[in-house]
């Protein structure tokens, strides 16, 4: 800026007085490098995510909707903040490499949750309600296979279920739940769906193999992947609780990072919102065959999208690198999480993929509770294997 002082910028920024013999680097950002943000309604949220690029997280907080943020907890230098989830605004969670924290100040002070010995890793935590979550994604010193911890009194304990008996289930960046029999995850081996609130999960498809960063469930019927398949430049939709899935192409290639499904407008159509790098912000609407490209004012990188729902607005954020932070609101017709999708009919689903080997789907649907039998016969119609015989739920299974 004159003979004496000047800037150096990269992942760092550095400073000189004396005509560059001499460089001091900046260590304080002025801005957070989002990674993941959580609105509680119009104004109050958190977020987390590094001042720089090599290390370190914070946990932030806004007031004012998102304008200005205050730091309020650093972590360890030497690791990071995976994700959280705020219960209120005084009750939360986060996960700090292989630690769950827990706050009951607003996130102003947090202390270390005992979930199991040999943690090597955890991704996230979600709650459901006061005393039903989840710490997702975790892996175990010496094994292979990923497991979930399911806790029913509010996090004074956890229990560990393995998720199915493939090893190395990995990199699913969130978890969904759209009703008590209906929770989601979608990661690089497929769509999992689990009926018993994480205790055992099926793999439901296998279509979208090749890692899937950003999905949303609207029910137990109608979910949108963003498919990164080489080409990241596909985004996936099902109808039918995953049986079947039809694909929308992006405008350009570019990774994703994020999906939400806004809820549905005025005529009943599902509207999504898919963020990436580059800037890259689009929109879907449910039966319109292409997206369109929404301005984002920036090339920086988006990671995350948080929705708060008020009546029939969809109050909107995405927020990424940069202490980037957009913000926009949409009128939608209500939306009921947690809601079974009401059925009016028995159905059963063809078998997915068939032909098969060594293993197939079968999914079917009944608008009552009841005792249900399903059976397989031969070509003669003789009857060859009972697969269920028990009482379930209204729903799809």
């Amino acid at each position: 800026i004159n003979d004496q002082n000047g800037f150096v910028f990269g992942p760092d920024l550095w400073v000189t007085t004396n005509s560059g013999i001499n460089w001091n680097k900046v260590d304080d950002s002025i801005k957070p490098n989002f990674m993941k943000i959580q609105f509680l309604n119009t104004s109050l949220g958190y977020g987390i995510g590094g001042d720089g690029y090599y290390g370190g997280s914070s946990f932030y907080r806004t007031s004012d909707g998102g304008y200005s943020w205050a730091k309020l907890y650093d972590g360890n230098p030497n690791s990071s903040f995976n994700g959280f989830f705020m219960q209120d605004s005084l009750n939360g969670w986060l996960t700090e490499h292989n630690t769950l924290f827990k706050t009951t100040n607003g996130g102003s002070e947090w202390t270390e949750v005992f979930v199991d010995t040999l943690l090597d890793f955890i991704r996230g935590v979600e709650f459901f309600n006061a005393n039903l979550g989840v710490v997702f994604e975790v892996q175990q010193r010496f094994n292979n296979y990923t497991l979930n911890y399911l806790t029913t009194d509010g996090g004074q304990s956890w229990q560990k279920y393995q998720m199915g008996d493939e090893p190395f289930l990995s990199s699913f960046l969130k978890i969904k739940r759209t009703d008590p029999s209906h929770i989601w995850v979608v990661n690089q081996q497929g769509v999992w769906l689990s009926g018993d609130t994480v205790k055992n999960w099926t793999k439901v498809t296998s279509e979208v193999e090749g890692w899937a960063a950003g999905f949303d469930f609207l029910d137990s019927l109608n979910g949108w992947v963003a498919h990164m398949d080489g080409q990241q430049n596909k985004v996936k939709f099902t109808k039918d609780g995953g049986l079947t899935w039809d694909t929308y192409m992006k405008p350009y290639m570019v990774q994703t990072q994020d999906l939400v499904i806004d809820g549905r407008d005025y005529f009943g159509k599902i509207n999504v919102t898919v963020a990436g790098l580059e800037g890259s912000l689009f929109r879907y609407l449910e039966d319109w065959d292409y997206a369109y490209q929404q301005n984002s004012y920036t090339n920086g990188w988006l990671m995350s999208i948080s929705i708060y729902r008020d009546g029939n607005i969809a109050h909107k954020w995405v927020a990424g690198s940069g202490g980037i932070v957009l913000y926009a609101s949409d009128y939608i017709t209500d939306v009921s999480e947690d809601t079974p999708v009401q059925l009016s009919e028995f159905r059963l689903e063809q078998n997915y993929p068939n032909p098969f080997n060594p293993t197939t789907m079968i999914s079917w649907q009944s608008p009552v509770s009841g005792h249900q039998t399903l059976n397989v016969y031969d070509m003669l119609g003789r009857e060859m294997k009972t697969l269920v015989d028990e009482y379930k739920p209204a729903g799809m299974h």
